[in-house]
């Protein structure tokens, strides 16, 4: 019997389970697939100052505002701080609507001189007429998320992934639980309250939830070609945003009624994504496009505010929001909860950094040869000391994870120490986002990854210009060799490879160098994996 059980293992659900566990409640948290699977892994990766919300939804931009220097405190290695830029191609009205409505909601914002705006973001449109710096930044949500979820598991929170909630078991005005499926496995758990966080998925627990579903599309380019999250400075509509994360470029987003969640793209919305980012960042035509993917959003009245309902005494649902405001919206479910359950304790996800303690040795096969701080200092100098010749220097997501975060750096030492091994053995995983290997072994034996799909969110192997072509297989040998059943990962492979090449098929009409990469790997997969079958 636990406190809470939490269902949906997005930004939200981890973030409600981590707020409640350290507040001393027993909190399982269920996901029916991977942490961050749905929403929160298809959204472009903004954590937002505000700015874009200042007119159209006042109280959404406040909210970010608020949020924005929590989140680059508490989630500073996976976070990228690179500045935003609102660039306006026709100066009229709304220019100053923005900037009125910045003051008001508290959003930080610099005007810039159209000189200045190409110093500070070389890639903007000769066309521009006014710019604005704001403090946008882009993060690796997937990362975020399973860090999250690292910390809730070290405050005692149980996480089930892969684990499908069949109905909810309920006498009178209250609820005792949940019903759910487990490798096949049907039974009941039991909890003093339930929290109902699936995105836009909600309505299945939740029928008289009335909100609206919208889909938004997005475009990844294989290379990144801004320096700072670069927006429209006009009225948010199709295609405002051009985000740089890791080693590419997101471009988005659209927005699409749905009657349920839509996850394809079709090749229409790739060429007006296209289009409308190239008015702003005219090198985007120029630029290899990679895939295309999309989410759904739940919407209140138009706003990305979020909704908290009882639909029973104990059963709380939480919709809508954003990234950017997912640990505040956790705070006030939990503080719910907490009411409820009648538990004084505040919140403290503010203030303590979601990976301290979270990133530290040590695991097993090909992992770190590590005995405490000292230990992991010594090993770090000596990476440092050797040299690595330029071509085996940590890049991506190493390097990130590497620079100095204060008086967390230890830990985040520990993370990147098995470098030492690549001086004598440069074992890569994958070439086009600088995955080593020992960061597939990381993901599967620390970060809790059981399928390629999995491994590729926690490393970001898989996500360049190959699209898995070469480093898919290296991760199932990974999975294999660290007693993953070989025939379950055979069709794992080939799930993982299909997917992949969903993502593709509505840019190979609009990219002529996709195309052709395109037909190379369906060599590969004909030649060496025998995969004739992909397209069924």
């Amino acid at each position: 019997m636990r406190d809470v059980i939490v269902i949906g293992g997005g930004c939200t659900g981890t973030g409600i389970a981590r707020d409640l566990s350290m507040r001393g409640l027993s909190v399982t948290l269920i996901e029916r697939g991977d942490l961050a699977s749905g929403t929160t892994g298809r959204c472009h990766g903004v954590l937002h100052s505000g700015a874009r919300y200042v007119v159209t939804d006042p109280e959404s931009a406040k909210e970010c505002a608020r949020e924005n220097p929590v989140l680059k405190s508490i989630l500073s290695p996976v976070v990228d701080a690179t500045g935003g830029i609102f660039a306006s191609v026709a100066d009229g009205e709304y220019v100053e609507h923005f900037l009125g409505g910045c003051t008001s909601c508290g959003v930080n914002v610099e005007e810039l001189t159209v000189q200045e705006a190409f110093e500070c973001e070389p890639s903007l449109s000769p066309d521009i007429s006014r710019a604005m710096r704001t403090c946008d930044a882009s993060c690796d949500t997937f990362k975020a998320t399973a860090l999250t979820a690292l910390d809730a598991e070290r405050h005692g929170v149980e996480i089930k992934p892969y684990t499908t909630v069949v109905g909810v078991v309920a006498e009178e005005s209250s609820v005792l639980g949940v019903k759910i499926v487990e490798r096949a496995r049907v039974y009941e758990l039991r909890a003093d309250v339930v929290v109902n966080a699936t995105g836009p998925w909600t309505r299945s627990l939740s029928p008289d939830l009335e909100c609206s579903l919208v889909k938004g599309s997005h475009v990844v380019i294989g290379e990144k070609i801004v320096r700072n999250v670069v927006h429209h400075l006009r009225p948010p509509t199709v295609a405002d945003i051009v985000v740089p994360l890791s080693a590419s470029t997101i471009l988005g987003t659209t927005s699409v009624d749905v009657a349920a969640p839509v996850h394809t793209v079709t090749e229409e919305e790739v060429r007006r994504i296209v289009e409308e980012c190239a008015a702003l960042v005219p090198n985007v035509k120029n630029s290899r496009l990679m895939r295309a993917y999309a989410g759904t959003r739940v919407l209140f009245g138009g706003t990305r505010r979020f909704c908290l309902l009882n639909d029973w005494d104990n059963f709380f649902t939480v919709a809508g929001g954003k990234w950017t405001t997912h640990r505040l919206i956790a705070e006030v479910v939990s503080d719910a909860v907490c009411d409820y359950l009648g538990v004084r304790a505040r919140c403290r996800t503010a203030v303590e950094p979601v990976i301290e303690g979270v990133l530290d040795p040590p695991f097993g096969r090909r992992g770190y040869d590590v005995n405490g701080a000292e230990a992991v200092g010594n090993a770090v100098d000596a990476v440092r000391v050797a040299g690595i010749p330029p071509h085996l220097r940590p890049t991506g997501a190493p390097a990130r994870l590497s620079r100095s975060t204060g008086k967390f750096g230890e830990d985040v030492a520990r993370y990147v120490v098995k470098m030492v091994s690549l001086i004598s053995s440069p074992d890569m995983a994958c070439c086009c986002e600088s995955v080593p290997a020992y960061e597939l072994s990381y993901a599967i034996e620390r970060l809790g990854a059981r399928t390629i799909d999995d491994v590729m969110r926690r490393t970001r192997a898989g996500f360049g210009p190959c699209q898995g072509s070469f480093c898919s297989t290296k991760i199932a040998a990974e999975l294999i060799a660290h007693g993953k059943d070989p025939a379950r990962v055979q069709e794992d492979l080939k799930v993982s490879l299909r997917r992949r090449s969903i993502g593709v098929r509505p840019i190979v009409g609009v990219s002529e160098v996709q195309l052709r990469q395109e037909i190379l790997k369906r060599y590969l997969y004909e030649l060496y994996g025998n995969y004739d079958d992909l397209d069924t």
